[in-house]
Parts: C-alpha cells; structure tokens; sequence
C-alpha cells in the first residue's frame, strides 16, 4: 500500500514494513525517514542609490543562498550588496537551500538608479 503524508513541519517517522505468509515466517523491517520542511523563498531590496542595491531574505537561517543580479552577476552572500553598472529594471532571483538540501526559489523584478 501506498500511504502519503504531508507534514506542516519537519518530523521524523519510524516505518514499520511486516511481510508474512500464511501459515509460515513474518519478517519485519523497521526504518527512520526524516522529512523536512521545504524553505519558503522571499525577500526584500533597498535602493541604495548610484545603481547600487542590498538584498535581504525573509529568511537568514537557511545553509545556502545563491543570488542572480539579472545582468550576468551572483553572489552566494546572505544579504549582498550588488553594484549595477548602468541603470535600468532587473530580473533577481534568489535561491534558498535549508539543512535537509531542500531548495526554493524566487524571482522579482527591481529597479537600480
């Protein structure tokens, strides 16, 4: 049998597998299956002015960010600052890894002037 379960918050389950036969042996097999919460991706920027902007995640605890700045730069920073070499509307998308290597992404469109 198949059975789904879609947790709210990471947790641990021990699966129990009991094959048997009528009239003969049952082996059991037991297994712990951890199952993590997936990261939820967002985050905020500031205009700093001179084609410059920061960048901030809605959250900073997960193990890896990877910044795309929407002309050719990245950055693996938390909350980079990114230095625009012309002024104009860009497309940044963050990616967000948690412990677990789960990953999420989003992308917005910002201006730098």
């Amino acid at each position: 049998p198949i059975v789904q379960y879609s947790p709210t918050k990471s947790t641990t389950y021990t699966i129990a597998l009991v094959a048997s036969y009528k009239d003969a042996c049952s082996d059991t097999s037991f297994h712990v299956l951890n199952v993590s919460e997936a990261p939820e991706c967002d985050f905020e920027y500031t205009n700093l002015g001179l084609n410059k902007a920061k960048f901030t995640p809605g959250n900073s605890t997960y193990s890896s960010y990877e910044w795309f700045f929407g002309e050719g730069g990245t950055s693996t920073a938390v909350s980079p600052v990114y230095q625009y070499l012309y002024t104009g509307n860009f497309n940044v998308t963050m990616k967000a890894t948690n412990s677990a290597g789960c990953t999420c992404e989003i992308s917005k469109h910002i201006s730098a002037n």
